[in-house]
C-alpha cells in the first residue's frame, strides 16, 4: 500500500517559484513579534522596531491589494460532468421544447381533475350508503324499542296471570277442602 501520491509529471518538471509577497508578510510579522517583546521586556529601541514592522506590514499589505494571480488552477470538470463534452447527448446539446411540456403538463392537469372528479364521486356514494346505513340503523333501533315495550307488556301480562293463577289455585284448594269436609 502506498503511502504517498505519485506526482504528476507536468508537477515534478515545475521548479518552485520564490514568493517575495509572502516572504516580505513573514519577514514584517517577525520583525513585529521582535518588537513587541521588546515593548513587553522595556528594552530601548522597542518603538522604533514596532514602526519598523507596522511599516513593512503595511506596505506589503498595500502591494498585495494590486497583486493578481495568473496561472491558477484549471479544473476539468467535463471529467465529473460528462454531459459538458462537446459532443455528449448532455444538457448543453439538449433543447427543451416548451410546446411539450406544456402538453405534457396539460396532460398531467387533466389526469388530476379526473381522479379528483372520481374521488367526487366515490365520496358521494360514500355519503349515500352511510344515509342509507343510517336509516337502517334507525329502523332497527325502533324495532329494537318496539320489541322492549312488547316483551315489558308480555311480562307484566305473565306476572297478572301468575297471580290470577294462584288466585285461582287458592279457590280450588279451599273448594277441595270443603268438599272433602263434608
Amino acid at each position: 500500500m502506498k503511502l504517498f501520491k505519485k506526482k504528476n509529471i507536468s508537477q515534478e518538471n515545475e521548479k518552485p517559484k520564490f514568493d517575495y509577497i509572502n516572504f516580505v508578510y513573514g519577514g514584517g510579522a517577525a520583525v513585529i513579534l521582535v518588537a513587541a517583546m521588546f515593548k513587553f521586556l522595556g528594552w530601548d529601541y522597542a518603538n522604533e522596531i514596532f514602526i519598523i514592522g507596522l511599516t513593512t506590514e503595511a506596505i506589503v499589505f498595500s502591494i498585495s491589494a494590486f497583486q493578481w494571480k495568473s496561472g491558477g488552477k484549471s479544473y476539468k470538470w467535463e471529467n465529473v460532468f460528462p454531459e459538458l463534452k462537446q459532443g455528449s447527448k448532455g444538457f448543453s446539446e439538449t433543447k427543451f421544447d416548451l410546446n411539450d411540456n406544456i402538453n405534457q403538463y396539460h396532460k398531467n392537469t387533466d389526469s388530476i381533475i379526473k381522479s379528483v372528479e372520481a374521488l367526487e364521486k366515490n365520496m358521494k356514494k360514500m355519503e349515500e350508503v352511510t344515509d342509507e346505513l343510517t336509516k337502517t340503523v334507525q329502523r332497527i333501533s325502533s324495532y329494537m324499542s318496539r320489541i322492549e315495550d312488547t316483551s315489558g307488556n308480555y311480562e307484566a301480562e305473565l306476572s297478572l296471570l301468575k297471580t290470577k293463577m294462584s288466585k285461582v289455585n287458592e279457590f280450588y284448594d279451599e273448594m277441595s277442602k270443603l268438599v272433602s269436609k263434608e
